[in-house]
């Protein structure tokens, strides 16, 4: 099985879940389906899918599938297999609700943006407080596309100043850039990091834990090079 055919079995599902009833038979069938399709074939191909799943994730954060998609992949790692590892290793969560990237709220927030501006014109013409409360309360809805875009341009260049990363292959995690250094945790293969360092052959990572180290360049995934 291709890399493509399991980020697209993966992102779409391989096959219908009821989404408004996460925990019907049919959502639980669907999560077990996701997790042998992405357990099939070629080890390497799973930190791949994962990497390519975070990065789609990034450009279009409000894509229900691709976002369904990277949330089963998580749940196929076990981090309780790797001792603290349920406190150190898990993965960044999602601060900023998707849904509010969605095109609809451009739209909406485009007639609000006219709505305020007619509203302060109008005050201006007859000097009625209404016109101004009218103004005051379509102004923070007026205000999400760009906020959207701000918080969009914010993540990207995080994501270009500390990209994600995936670990390929299980390693150890060490105190400096070389195996003279003493190990701090065993990684299994497809857990998240960020790169925030590069020496050599090797990468400094940092996990949303707080958690820093070095390792082994062949033994990780960088997304966005």
């Amino acid at each position: 099985m291709t890399t493509l055919t399991l980020l697209f079995a993966t992102s779409i599902g391989l096959c219908n879940c009821d989404r408004s009833s996460p925990s019907s038979a049919s959502a639980l069938e669907h999560d077990k389906s996701l997790r042998i399709a992405l357990f099939v074939g070629s080890p390497d191909i799973v930190p791949l899918t994962g990497l390519k799943l975070i990065s789609a994730n990034r450009l279009e954060p409000n894509n229900i599938d691709i976002a369904e998609g990277l949330r089963i992949y998580r749940t196929c790692i076990d981090y309780s297999a790797i001792k603290d590892g349920n406190n150190l290793l898990q993965p960044e969560s999602e601060w900023y609700p998707g849904w509010l990237y969605s095109p609809a709220l451009v739209i909406f927030g485009f007639f609000a943006w006219c709505i305020v501006c007619a509203s302060l014109a109008r005050w201006w013409q007859v000097r009625r407080r209404r016109w101004l409360i009218v103004a005051g309360i379509m102004l923070p809805l007026a205000l999400i596309p760009p906020l959207n875009e701000l918080v969009r341009y914010v993540r990207l260049e995080h994501d270009r100043a500390a990209p994600p990363v995936v670990i390929s292959k299980d390693t150890v995690l060490r105190a400096g850039n070389g195996t003279d250094y003493a190990s701090k945790i065993n990684l299994p293969r497809c857990v998240e990091c960020r790169k925030v360092g590069e020496r050599g052959d090797w990468l400094q990572v940092e996990f949303a834990s707080g958690l820093t180290g070095w390792v082994e360049k062949a033994h990780a995934l960088v997304a966005f090079e």
